[in-house]
């Protein structure tokens, strides 16, 4: 039981990450680069903690990708973290529209099918 409330929350708060990503993006489009820093730390520290959370199930859940689609978005997520500090606005919403939201939806995916298949073992 306790192992699927916890998939349960690692997929509601992909869900949260998911909807934080468009609105930091929406945002950024629209003008407020500085104001949506903040919300990507706190993105930032919720992949963390997905990626801690699933950590010890990683072994019983078969064949997957999840480690090497985290690394990856870990290294982009590095990246867009160097847009704001360097101020590349362009850079960036290049980078959250066309990189970052689709290699998060891929890490994303893969966790959900994975965690459904550990859940229903």
């Amino acid at each position: 039981m306790e192992q699927f409330q916890i998939a349960s929350d690692i997929i509601s708060l992909s869900d949260t990450i998911m909807e934080g990503l468009e609105h930091i993006k929406k945002r950024v489009f629209d003008g407020y680069f500085e104001e949506t820093y903040y919300l990507l730390e706190d993105i930032i520290d919720a992949i963390a903690s997905i990626h801690k959370a699933t950590e010890p199930m990683l072994p019983l859940m078969g064949e997957n990708r999840i480690e090497q689609y985290a690394e990856h978005l870990n290294h982009l997520i590095d990246e867009m973290t160097n847009n704001y500090q360097t101020q590349r606005i362009e850079k960036a919403k290049t980078d959250m529209q066309l990189v970052l939201i689709p290699a998060f939806k891929e890490w994303k995916n893969e966790l959900e099918r994975c965690l459904s298949d550990y859940v229903a073992s």
